[in-house]
């Protein structure tokens, strides 16, 4: 049995309903992006300071010591 050809309409449609779905798909991949990208800023801005605190007790500790 075969399938019969859609009108033009229905698949004008189906790919405008495609099309959003993409669009939304793209939308939510943006936002994770976002996120991930202000997470590895944050994680980079917390990384340099324990590293300056470190380096910081560090001195304390030297200079306690003499």
């Amino acid at each position: 049995m075969q399938r019969q050809p859609r009108a033009p309409e229905d698949e004008l449609t189906a790919l405008r309903a495609e099309v959003a779905r993409y669009k939304e798909e793209a939308e939510r991949n943006w936002q994770q992006f976002l996120h991930a990208a202000a997470d590895l800023e944050n994680y980079k801005k917390q990384a340099s300071r324990q590293r300056e605190d470190a380096v910081q007790r560090a001195r304390f500790a030297v200079l306690a010591a003499v």
